[in-house]
C-alpha cells in the first residue's frame, strides 16, 4: 500500500505540474499572439485623421542621462504646429500650441 501512496502523490504533483505548465502557455499565447491581433483589428477599424499646419522645424538635440551622469545626445527635429481640429488631441510630432498660447506662456 505504501508504494501505491507515492505513486498517487507523483502523478498527483506532476499532473499539477502540467496544469500549471499549460495554463501558463495558454495564458503567454494570449499575451503575445492574441491581444496584438486584436489590438491591430481594432485600430484598423478606427482610423482617425488630424489636419495640422506646420509652423516652422528646427535642428535640435536630445538626450538621454543615467543616475551617474552618463548620457548621450541624439539629433532630433523639432516641429511646431496649429491645429484646425480642436476636438482631437494635439498634433504628433511636439505641438506646442498656436502663436496665441506660445505668447501668454
Amino acid at each position: 500500500m505504501t508504494g501505491q501512496g507515492r505513486t498517487t502523490d507523483a502523478w498527483r504533483q506532476r499532473r499539477r505540474g502540467l496544469l500549471v505548465l499549460g495554463a501558463l502557455a495558454v495564458v503567454s499565447v494570449g499575451l503575445f499572439v492574441v491581444a496584438p491581433l486584436s489590438l491591430s483589428a481594432y485600430d484598423e477599424a478606427h482610423r482617425s485623421s488630424v489636419t495640422c499646419t506646420v509652423i516652422s522645424a528646427e535642428a535640435a538635440s536630445g538626450g538621454t542621462r543615467s543616475l551617474r551622469g552618463v548620457g548621450s545626445s541624439t539629433p532630433q527635429v523639432d516641429v511646431e504646429t496649429e491645429m484646425h481640429d480642436f476636438r482631437r488631441s494635439p498634433c504628433e510630432h511636439g505641438d506646442r500650441g498656436t502663436a496665441g498660447d506660445r505668447a501668454e506662456q
